[in-house]
């Protein structure tokens, strides 16, 4: 069969994709970006795999993705809100379109990964959003299906990811007190999804899914301190104040240790699901405990929270579903200025995720055009354009290039972009711009001529599906 997984990069798209392709089945993997996460670079390089960099925010895109495609998994979300990304447009919008283009296209089947306590009127965003999402599924004219699971865990996860990440960085643990949860590993879950993606199972039904460990999450916490041979103190902590570290650590780090939705979703217990009627079928319960040996298979390696994790010092490490992803952006700079070319190429030896930095005159009309730049664009300014399609220009873009070097170079970047400093940044661009011809140094990639028009080097021209790579 050939399936399609959207959010195919992420934790249970990434997993799902491995078993498919391990059977011998056709995977079109959607995703905004490539992941960095190595389990994710992985999935990208399987048998049968095929990667298409299409958002859910794309419709048009999503129907030509889907095009041949027997079954469609709907895996993409997010657990928190930044910029555009809102549980509105993800979860609502991003999910209309899935089911519009599943439609378009001619998809027999339609899987979605809700959540397990999904519903409306509860006020919580995370939760009615995705409750939205299912309604929509339901209403489709594929043949559906709505998986609910709960906490999963698992290689990539965020669960064990971030409670690892925690007791190796703080000496104490702050629990939340007396509240279950039944963890579910993502081996269970890809198992339910393959029955109903592969076998037709589960035909309009909505179905809930817990692991068969009902567990304490500090308990659960203590568990993996003792695989991580970490001994911590623990103490419990009144959920307002969980509420207060999510509110920060949302604000301040690039991929936060804890979000307001997992703080709701710990607070109300992960155990039983709502809104699921449809029992799973005997053969496909899960069956995987939460113990031991499962917590260390899913274990990463220790990692504890460093400078690098702040958004003013790091570089992103999650998925590519962030917005201002520039894993894949590119620095277009003007090649026949020399400070322009030692200034973008200082910058690209610093680049920690596969951007870039390009001379204009060597990228040709095609890449420019696939980038929505055209030659008046960079004869008059530097740009920097990433995988989302973001443009800045001047001295934004000199301001995001520090930021994707990381480290000290990512707050420099932070200062440019940040009035009344970016006004003193702009200003300084705009003389730089205007004598740039005249300071010295050169560069092979393009020569100018006196009084004659620039004189390209000879370069194999990149098509824009190839230009826009990386």
């Amino acid at each position: 069969m050939r399936i399609a997984i959207t959010g195919g990069t992420g934790f249970v798209g990434s997993h799902l994709a491995r078993s498919l392709s391990k059977s011998g089945h056709d995977v079109v993997v959607l995703a905004r970006g490539v992941d960095q996460r190595p389990s994710a670079r992985e999935i990208v390089e399987l048998p049968g795999v095929t990667f298409l960099r299409v958002g859910t925010g794309d419709e048009q895109g999503l129907a030509g993705a889907f095009a041949g495609c027997d079954a469609v998994a709907h895996c993409a979300g997010i657990n928190r809100q930044l910029g555009p990304q809102t549980y509105e447009a993800v979860h609502v919008h991003g999910t209309a379109n899935v089911v519009r283009a599943a439609e378009t296209a001619g998809v027999r089947r339609l899987v979605f990964v809700s959540f397990l306590r999904a519903r409306p009127d509860c006020g919580s965003p995370y939760h009615e959003s995705k409750w939205a999402a299912e309604e929509l599924v339901r209403s489709s004219t594929c043949d559906w299906t709505v998986l609910k699971p709960g906490m999963m865990f698992g290689r990539g996860d965020h669960m064990l990811d971030h409670l690892s990440d925690t007791l190796c960085t703080f000496p104490v643990f702050l629990g939340v007190g007396h509240r279950s949860v039944r963890p579910l590993a993502v081996e269970d879950a890809v198992d339910v999804l393959v029955a109903a993606l592969v076998g037709g199972r589960l035909s309009r039904t909505t179905t809930g899914l817990v692991g068969p460990t009902e567990i304490g999450f500090d308990d659960a916490a203590l568990l993996v301190a003792r695989v991580l041979e970490k001994r911590r103190m623990f103490v419990t902590a009144p959920i307002a104040f969980h509420y207060l570290i999510a509110r920060i650590a949302e604000a301040t780090m690039t991929v936060p240790i804890v979000s307001l939705a997992q703080v709701r979703i710990l607070q109300e217990e992960v155990v039983e699901p709502f809104n699921a009627p449809d029992l799973v079928p005997g053969d496909l319960v899960p069956r995987t405990p939460f113990d031991s040996q499962s917590i260390r298979a899913g274990l990463p390696e220790p990692d504890p929270i460093r400078l690098d994790d702040l958004r003013w010092f790091g570089g992103r490490r999650d998925g590519p579903d962030e917005p201002g992803d520039a894993r894949t952006a590119v620095l277009v700079f003007d090649g026949d200025c020399g400070l322009c070319t030692s200034s973008a190429r200082w910058a690209e030896r610093r680049f920690r995720h596969g951007e870039r930095a390009e001379a204009w005159q060597v990228l040709g009309d095609l890449a420019l055009a696939s980038f929505g730049l055209s030659v008046t664009d960079v004869e008059q300014a530097a740009w920097w354009v990433d995988d989302a399609g973001t443009r800045e220009r001047g001295h934004r873009a000199v301001g995001r290039a520090l930021q994707a070097g990381g480290g000290w170079r990512r707050a420099l970047g932070r200062v440019v972009l940040t009035p009344p400093t970016s006004w003193i940044a702009a200003g300084v661009y705009r003389v730089v711009v205007r004598w740039r011809y005249r300071l010295p140094g050169g560069t092979p990639a393009c020569r100018v001529d006196p009084g004659g028009p620039v004189s390209r080097v000879p370069r194999p021209e990149r098509s824009a599906p190839e230009a826009t790579r990386r």
